[in-house]
């Protein structure tokens, strides 16, 4: 199964073109099969995370930095509706576990934590996880937000 999702990732890097200095474009017409979205999505996020994302949000002298990336378009194959919509969904579910996991997701929640465990108005360790919880989410969700202004998938 490595050994697959290895092959299709190499497979999905080899079609990315880069048109122009502000555009990518990923022609995965003829190169996939879309009977698995599931691993489909998630080896086009790991993808897409490592390539272009990974350069846009990054940690610099203990800030994390958003730099507007460019567009990148990533083309299918012909197929329904709901197919495209399946995979839409589990791309981005994907990718908002690859930020929460990379260095700029672990370093905010680092900081946010460090900052709970000093405040002293908050009086259980339940609602200190809450709030560190809510907060890496919210910044996740709003990372995210921006990315999809830069990320099409059709």
């Amino acid at each position: 199964m490595i050994v697959e999702s290895e092959d299709l990732k190499q497979r999905i890097l080899d079609q990315r073109h880069a048109n122009f200095e502000d555009s990518v474009t990923y022609n995965l017409t003829s190169v996939l099969d879309t009977s698995n979205i599931s691993h489909l999505a998630s080896a086009l996020a790991e993808v897409i995370f490592d390539q272009e994302i990974s350069n846009w949000i990054a940690v610099n002298q203990n800030k994390i930095k958003s730099v507007p990336g460019h567009t990148v378009t990533i083309t299918l194959s012909e197929h329904s509706k709901r197919k495209l919509k399946v995979l839409n969904k589990k791309f981005w579910k994907r990718i908002m576990k690859l930020l929460l996991h990379s260095e700029p997701g672990i370093f905010f929640r680092n900081t946010i934590s460090k900052a709970i465990n000093q405040s002293t108005f908050l009086p259980a360790p339940w609602v200190k996880y809450s709030v560190l919880r809510i907060t890496v989410k919210t910044w996740a969700k709003n990372e995210l937000k921006k990315l999809k202004g830069n990320i099409f998938i059709h």
